[in-house]
């Protein structure tokens, strides 16, 4: 998610920043669970989550994934996700 706000002040763009944030916050789901290490199994892929109740099925971001264990013993991941997309950006102002 980008927003483009032209002619703001800079306390303006704070203010209206941590308005999104705020809404957002209302609006995050995120968990985690462990499986086995998957090689394609990365941050920066989407995964589907289905047969969960209350409208929760749906499409979800990794944020982060752990990877524990040892070659002898298999590899695990820890799979840390959220419904919305984590994107970093910078501005030169």
């Amino acid at each position: 998610m980008r927003y483009y706000y032209p002619n703001l002040t800079r306390d303006q763009c704070q203010r209206k920043a941590q308005s999104i944030l705020k809404d957002l916050s209302k609006k995050q789901l995120y968990g985690c669970f462990n499986t086995d290490w998957f090689l394609e199994l990365n941050n920066d892929r989407k995964i589907n989550i289905l047969g969960v109740r209350f409208g929760l099925s749906q499409t979800y971001f990794v944020t982060k994934v752990a990877i524990s264990g040892s070659k002898e013993d298999r590899l695990k991941s820890e799979v840390t996700f959220s419904n919305l997309p984590l994107v970093v950006s910078y501005m030169n102002i």
